[in-house]
């Protein structure tokens, strides 16, 4: 069973090259690229972004989302027509960083979504990552997750489940206190980020420790800090110490905007097991829309 992409355009506008580079991957797939707007750094208008991402979840030849690239701008669309659309036609939609915003939405709609690499970041991940995704598209199944963590403090020996959520620090910072922002009580929350400085990070970090209700959570997992230059994980391990004592702490995830991005389902349940401090989550599959 081979499921078709629909590539979608939530955020930034996407260097041609690089467009084409990701796509030699995915040879069966649909483009829904809007037009250029007057905001530089956005794909395209707030609404045409809107109407073509639920343009695509509406096509019948289209089995699953996948998003362009990241940066900036999904924050912006359109959540009431988008989530009332996914409703109607629930199909997943894969990516990471500004498309954090959306694995929210689509855990609101109750439909499963798959943190992994933009279409951009295809060509700069490991056969293995990349060959993730593909076996998806071509048979509908992301297979099963293991990867190893490191325990902090605390979460040494502990074993711990909930679904696994997050995403990026910045995009989780600026949802909190709007209609995006989610719940993190009872959730593995997976965090990462790329070129911020360490008092920007902590700045984040404090605002949706203290705006949502992370401290909640069942355990907070952090992921790459991708070009954060003097960037220190002890201090962010002081950080959650201070404003979230009792939650376990790991760090190690293999997920971000470096050399690594392992693909899993957002909003799926997840175990740490505290023996070994490796994080499993079960293969999932996916069905075919047409």
């Amino acid at each position: 069973m081979t499921l078709l992409p629909g590539i979608v355009f939530p955020s930034s506008p996407v260097p041609s090259e690089a467009l084409a580079d990701g796509l030699r991957f995915l040879p069966g797939h649909k483009l829904f690229s809007p037009e250029p707007d007057q905001w530089p750094f956005l794909a395209g208008s707030d609404a045409d972004r809107t109407r073509l991402l639920c343009e695509a979840l509406r096509d019948p030849e289209v089995d699953l989302l996948i998003a362009a690239r990241g940066g900036h701008g999904a924050l912006r669309l359109d959540r009431d027509r988008i989530l009332g659309t996914l409703k109607e036609h629930p199909k997943p939609i894969i990516g990471f960083s500004d498309v954090t915003a959306l694995h929210f939405l689509w855990q609101v709609a109750g439909v499963p979504s798959v943190a992994g690499p933009n279409v951009t970041q295809l060509p700069l991940l490991p056969a293995d990552q990349t060959d993730r995704v593909l076996h998806l598209l071509s048979t509908g199944e992301l297979g099963p997750l293991g990867v190893p963590l490191t325990a902090h403090r605390d979460a040494q020996g502990q074993t711990v489940a909930g679904p696994l959520a997050g995403g990026n620090l910045a995009v989780i910072a600026s949802s909190a206190g709007t209609p995006w922002a989610p719940s993190f009580s009872g959730r593995i929350v997976f965090l990462e980020e790329v070129h911020e400085a360490p008092y920007r990070i902590d700045r984040m970090l404090w605002q949706i420790l203290h705006a949502t209700d992370l401290t909640r959570a069942a355990a907070i997992v952090f992921g790459e800090f991708t070009e954060c230059p003097g960037f220190r994980m002890d201090l962010l391990l002081a950080t959650c110490g201070q404003f979230a004592p009792g939650v376990p702490l790991f760090s190690g995830f293999p997920s971000g905007h470096g050399a690594t991005n392992v693909a899993f389902v957002s909003g799926a349940v997840a175990r740490i097991d505290g023996r070994t401090a490796t994080l499993t989550q079960p293969g999932v599959r996916f069905s075919a829309t047409s």
